[in-house]
């Protein structure tokens, strides 16, 4: 009976963890999220949202050709993530009034912060 009780409890843990892994969003769905949950709340025009969809597809594949790219040290790549998401930042605010820049930049430190709670 124990023996079983812990194939159960096993079996269990590891239903959990796989899901948990596969609950995690793929680079196009974490884009797309973001696309949509920014023209929301900067409330964009139609163009801005466009503009913004093109700006997230290039700097998502961007990093995901590197995260993919097993050739490249992992030093070099942090590196280089960091300078897509810098560049990233730049052209999104290049293309919203500065309103919207005021919220973008809340809207990052109210992400920033939740991150470091965690």
């Amino acid at each position: 009976m124990k023996k079983l009780s812990l194939l159960i409890f096993v079996a269990f843990f590891c239903f959990l963890s796989y899901s948990q892994k596969n609950a995690q969003k793929k680079p196009k769905e974490h884009f797309e999220h973001m696309a949509k949950h920014l023209t929301k709340e900067l409330n964009l025009t139609g163009k801005q949202s466009k503009e913004l969809h093109a700006l997230l597809k290039k700097s998502f594949d961007e990093a995901d050709l590197v995260r993919s790219n097993p050739t490249i040290p992992k030093e070099e790549k942090k590196q280089k993530l960091t300078d897509i998401y810098s560049q990233r930042e730049k052209n999104i605010k290049s293309i919203l009034n500065d309103a919207q820049k005021v919220k973008f930049v809340q809207i990052k430190e109210e992400k920033k912060k939740a991150h470091n709670s965690k």
